[in-house]
């Protein structure tokens, strides 16, 4: 459990760094990074683009923009949500000195909860530190409602992970129960 827990931390921790160099970047590298992935979706979801209106034109830019980017900073969140829940989850096994029965049983349950929310709150002040730095970086500037998306994905990764601990607590809970009836 020990190296399961450390390989979660590092994990943890390094894309906590990959979301520091994206924050990092530039507004000019940034939206030039988006208005690639913007151009690529236009050219295969709305082939007569080029027959609409500038008007229209750049009403379809503007919505497949933010969706794009509050979906990355979604995506970005869910997936720190997802590790950290796992960083904690392993700490607290790594940590517990009762068997096994104890350990996937009522009181890992409550804990799971508390672990999440710790999880949650976590995410969410590293979203807040993230649009704290950007204030710094040219051309950015912080968004109250990147921190909104940004918890909102940290809470779906959360989910996500407490959904493949249940089954894996479930498979576990059945093997404990199988040794038991030969």
């Amino acid at each position: 459990m020990k190296r399961l827990h450390y390989t979660f931390l590092t994990l943890t921790i390094l894309w906590m760094a990959v979301i520091f160099i994206f924050s990092s970047q530039t507004g000019d590298t940034s939206s030039n990074t988006s208005g690639t992935i913007v151009n690529f979706i236009v050219s295969i979801f709305v082939p007569d683009f080029d027959g609409y209106n500038a008007t229209k034109q750049q009403d379809i830019l503007d919505i497949i923009t933010l969706i794009i980017r509050k979906g990355a900073h979604f995506t970005e969140y869910a997936i720190l949500g997802f590790l950290s829940f796992f960083t904690t989850i392993t700490y607290m096994l790594k940590k517990s000195a009762l068997g096994l029965k104890e350990k996937y049983g009522e009181l890992f349950r409550l804990k799971r909860i508390i672990y999440g929310l710790a999880s949650l709150i976590f995410t969410c002040l590293y979203a807040i530190s993230d649009e704290l730095h950007q204030g710094f970086v040219a051309d950015r500037s912080p968004a109250v409602l990147d921190v909104v998306v940004d918890t909102c994905g940290g809470l779906a990764g959360i989910l996500v992970a407490c959904v493949c601990s249940s089954l894996y607590i479930h498979s576990i809970s059945k093997k404990i129960k199988g040794s038991k009836n030969p």
